[in-house]
């Protein structure tokens, strides 16, 4: 999904205690950014759309340099995020699919469906970064 990116920053001010961590810094971030990652992709296989199963089962997520990264290699996932107009037909034939009981003329438009930010917009990351990462800061 090429331009749909969630954010979630930490921004922090700098103490005397914090420069005595600040080795420990990358690990309990990239600890913090883990678990938000974790119940993002918890969410989404609850609530991602399923028709076949193979939208819902390709999702993957990973954390490289205190980044969290959620990918879904599906090709159609843009039209399940963004929704799609009317299909018709390419070279004059019916459309069929193995669900419908005949091949038909066009299928109608089908509504957006932005789940991944839903999940998102759905995940605590200040509980989590407050039971994480700023009790190591404040100890």
């Amino acid at each position: 999904m090429t331009g749909d990116l969630a954010l979630v920053e930490l921004e922090m001010k700098k103490t005397d205690r914090f420069e005595e961590k600040l080795a420990e810094f990358s690990d309990h971030v990239e600890q913090t950014v883990t678990l938000i990652m974790r119940e993002i992709y918890e969410i989404i296989m609850n609530i991602a759309p399923v028709k076949t199963g193979e939208l819902r089962i390709s999702h993957q997520w990973t954390v490289l340099d205190n980044e969290g990264f959620l990918m879904n290699p599906v090709e159609y996932l843009q039209w399940v995020i963004r929704g799609r107009g009317y299909v018709y037909p390419v070279e004059k034939k019916a459309l069929y699919w193995p669900e419908l009981k005949h091949p038909v003329p066009y299928a109608g438009p089908a509504p957006p469906n932005d789940y991944l930010s839903a999940a998102v917009a759905y995940v605590d990351a200040t509980g989590i970064i407050e039971d994480t990462f700023e009790k190591w800061v404040i100890e």
